[in-house]
């Protein structure tokens, strides 16, 4: 009777390529077998017989890229990494393919940053341009978002000085440091704090104060107000509310 690594030997077929093919049973495309009470991936018993347990941190790799193949001189010691990399079908082997990054810039040396994963002490390669493109596009953003903000406490500032702005209805008169000043039918008279009054027409008024009192546009949207001064005596800190 045969004993069992004969029965295995005698258990393959050879294709065209020389691969010495596995008949029996496959997992994940790997020839199987019961062998000394463990069922063990055939092409590696029959290695481990000839060449002796692989090292530890050490595989096989098949170099004609049959899995069921358990030709020993088709099996080469490697690394996982480089087994990966020898496989065309792996991620690890398409994206060191790869020539450049997905914005279209050319990964030479100079261009490239490696970061290191801590969990798994692997690395991935990041294109400099592209984070130098992010960045800037990061401070300009930064850098109108705090302009923008700046303007908006202006506005608020501003506004808040305005204690009353009343539309007038019918033509005034008023004496200013010996001139005489007419405020037509439309204009606004604006008390401030200090008790000083300013006469602005409709223009001014709106993009002097109504649109700061509104706490000035958002980014990126249009102005919108909260309310118009149409009537004698209405108030502009309603606007602001």
């Amino acid at each position: 009777m045969l004993n069992t690594l004969e029965r295995i030997r005698g258990y393959r077929v050879e294709n065209e390529q020389g691969c010495l093919v596995w008949k029996g049973a496959l997992e994940d495309g790997y020839g199987r077998t019961k062998y000394k009470g463990k069922r063990r991936p055939v092409h590696r018993i029959l290695w481990e017989e000839v060449h002796g347990p692989v090292v530890e941190g050490y595989e096989l790799d098949h170099k004609c890229r049959n899995r069921a193949c358990s030709n020993i001189n088709h099996l080469r010691v490697v690394t996982c990494q480089q087994n990966l990399l020898a496989s065309p079908i792996t991620w690890a082997s398409i994206n060191a393919a790869k020539t450049h990054c997905p914005k279209g810039h050319e990964y030479t040396e100079d261009n490239i940053y490696k970061k290191v994963y801590t969990s798994s002490g692997k690395y991935k390669r990041h294109c400099k341009q592209c984070k130098a493109e992010y960045q800037l596009r990061y401070r300009e953003a930064k850098a109108s978002k705090q302009k923008e903000e700046s303007k908006i406490a202006r506005y608020r500032e501003r506004a808040a000085r305005i204690v009353e702005a009343v539309k007038l209805t019918f033509p005034v008169t008023f004496d200013c440091d010996g001139e005489t000043v007419i405020a037509e039918i439309g204009d606004f008279l604006v008390t401030e704090p200090d008790g000083a009054q300013v006469i602005m027409d409709a223009a001014e008024f709106e993009t002097e104060f109504e649109l700061m009192a509104t706490k000035g546009p958002r980014p990126g949207t249009p102005r919108k107000k909260k309310g118009e001064v149409t009537a004698e005596g209405a108030s502009v800190e309603a606007l602001a509310a």
